[in-house]
This record gives C-alpha cells, sequence and structure tokens, in this order.
C-alpha cells in the first residue's frame, strides 16, 4: 500500500489531481443548490445524504492528498500570512455560539462552513503558487460565476428555473419569486458571490482574446450588477 502511494505522489499529474478536487468542489458548490436535497429542520436529526455532503467529502479527499505527499515525498509547507486572522475569525464565530438556543446544530455548520475554510486556504496556497497557475484558476472561477449570473438573471426574467426548481420549491426556505436566487438557492449568498467575483470579472475581460469573446464576455460582465439588484430587490 505504501508503494502505491509513493507512485500517487510521485506521478507527475498529483498536484493537478488536488488542483482538479479543488476546482470540482468550486463548480459543485456552485452549480448545485446540495444543501436543500432535503427538509431543512433544527430539531430533526440530519440524515446523512452524500449529495448534501459531497463538499466536505471532497474537502476531506484534498486534504488527505496534501498530507499523504507531505508525509512521503517531504514538501515544504508555505505558510499563510493570514493565518493569525483566520484563527481570530474562527474564535469569535464559535463565541457566537455560546448560549445559542440550537448550539449543536450550530456547532456543526460551524465545523463545516468555517471549520473546512482555513484548510481550503491552506491548500490554495500550497497548490497555486505559480502566476500560470493562479491566473486559470481565475478564469475558472469567474466563468463560474458568469454561469451563476446568467442563471440568476434568467430566473428574476422569466421566473423559471432550468434545473432546480421543484427541489427548491420542496426544501428551501429562501425560494421566492419576488427576489432571484442563484443555483445553489441562497438570495444573499448570490448577491455575495457576484460582488466578490465582479473585479475578477472585469479582469478576465481584458485578457481574452478576440471580438467575439470580448462582446460576449462584456454581456456577461454587465449583468453582475443588476443580477445583484435583483437578489436584494
Amino acid at each position: 500500500m505504501i508503494k502505491v502511494l509513493k507512485r500517487l505522489v510521485l506521478w507527475t499529474g498529483f498536484s493537478q489531481l488536488i488542483r482538479g478536487i479543488l476546482a470540482g468542489l468550486l463548480a459543485y458548490v456552485s452549480l448545485v443548490p446540495f444543501y436543500y436535497f432535503q427538509s431543512q429542520s433544527l430539531t430533526l436529526a440530519p440524515s446523512f445524504s452524500l449529495i448534501k455532503y459531497w463538499p466536505f467529502v471532497l474537502v476531506c479527499s484534498a486534504c488527505g492528498l496534501w498530507v499523504v505527499e507531505w508525509r512521503l515525498k517531504g514538501r515544504g509547507i508555505i505558510p499563510m500570512t493570514v493565518g493569525r486572522w483566520i484563527c481570530t475569525h474562527l474564535a469569535l464565530s464559535l463565541l457566537s455560539l455560546w448560549g445559542a438556543e440550537y448550539a449543536r446544530i450550530g456547532l456543526e455548520k460551524w465545523i463545516y462552513y468555517h471549520a473546512t475554510g482555513p484548510v481550503l486556504c491552506l491548500l490554495v496556497v500550497q497548490y497555486f503558487s505559480s502566476w500560470d497557475v493562479i491566473r486559470r484558476g481565475a478564469i475558472f472561477m469567474v466563468l463560474l460565476g458568469g454561469a451563476v449570473v446568467v442563471y440568476t438573471f434568467f430566473f428574476s426574467a422569466t421566473g423559471l428555473e432550468p434545473f432546480w426548481d421543484a427541489i427548491q420549491r420542496a426544501y428551501s426556505p429562501y425560494h421566492t419569486r419576488h427576489r432571484a436566487m442563484g443555483p445553489f438557492g441562497h438570495t444573499v449568498a448570490t448577491a455575495t458571490y457576484a460582488m466578490f467575483l465582479l473585479s475578477l470579472a472585469v479582469w478576465a475581460l481584458t485578457i481574452f482574446k478576440g471580438l467575439w469573446s470580448k462582446v460576449g464576455w462584456g454581456l456577461v460582465c454587465a449583468l453582475f450588477v443588476p443580477t445583484v439588484l435583483v437578489t436584494q430587490t
């Protein structure tokens, strides 16, 4: 087993494998309403669903592969200069559970959403260290963001949700016709997502080649701000 792991680690595409897992994670949480494949309840214990917890599986897989590489290959760890701020954020967010009525569920969500964040940050720092890789990763992010923005704007303009309508209506407490939402099913998060990627989207417009590429992406960029407005009004 150790020999197999060593061969995997020494494989030239090992870093690409981990980056692929991170890209798959980003695509999944951007395009799939994974959290709303079950009914929501603060009193009933959630039943395990691979569709719902697939992001956590991907995070653990990427982290596990990184640990294997670090252990067998002796890969150095690139330090994170934001580490102390991340620790401060984790401590303050954990304190917010003090005296909470649903502290157990809050702790589970804290682990799922907050504690996995620093792990992903660490992995990104380790495997996106060259400008060429960073550039390709950024373009991948803005293309996903463009898909989310177009999806959300289409839902706002037509009232039709192409892929997840039945699931959203059944399980998402945020489903409404009055405020648009992205494919992952949350209005406020959709606005935050679009605002976060807007600067990257404009940057991508400056590097895309060809007239039609620039025109097409320019139209997508123009939808970012209206998408934020229709998710908040």
